[in-house]
């Protein structure tokens, strides 16, 4: 009886740790969400070309630091994030930023679905991501063109390699 009231002890404690790891996860990505509007705001009245554009690369930066809060608030364990649906969520979001429908690249994610990375490992990879991602839709691609963008992750032997190409 001791352990079985123990361990209904235990769980209860655990799902009201669980709750409030989602809740500061459901915050940190509404936090960010203001932080990107407040950024937009800064954006609508700015005259420089040179600062506005400063000011959408933090957006877009913003954004890809709160896509990997919202996707471990979604996640059952808290801890991990299918990486393959962030990158996919990833790429529509920055096209949703940096065109009007003009560019329509085919996506090519080469990613295995059970593929889960933790926060230390996802947001760096966001940011690259991201990085690459704004820079093919600004440098590499063209409307009327067939345009590509390639992401493969795959495990080594103890490493995983991203290639990345547009």
């Amino acid at each position: 009886n001791d352990i079985a009231l123990k361990n209904q002890q235990l769980e209860s404690s655990l799902l009201k740790i669980q709750t409030l790891i989602k809740e500061i996860h459901h915050r940190v990505k509404n936090n960010m969400q203001i932080i990107s509007s407040l950024l937009n705001m800064q954006r609508n009245d700015q005259k420089n070309d040179s600062v506005a554009e400063a000011l959408d690369e933090s957006k877009r930066r913003i954004q890809s630091m709160a896509l990997v809060h919202q996707k471990l608030y979604e996640t059952e364990d808290l801890s991990h994030i299918k990486v393959k649906e962030y990158v996919a969520q990833l790429v529509d979001s920055v096209e949703s930023t940096l065109t009007q429908n003009t560019i329509a690249p085919t996506k090519n994610i080469d990613v295995p679905t059970e593929l889960l990375f933790n926060i230390d490992t996802m947001i760096p990879l966001g940011l690259i991501l991201n990085e690459l991602i704004t820079n093919s839709y600004k440098y590499a691609f063209e409307i009327n063109k067939e345009n590509i963008i390639s992401v493969s992750i795959t495990q080594k032997e103890s490493y995983f390699q991203l290639i990345y190409s547009d």
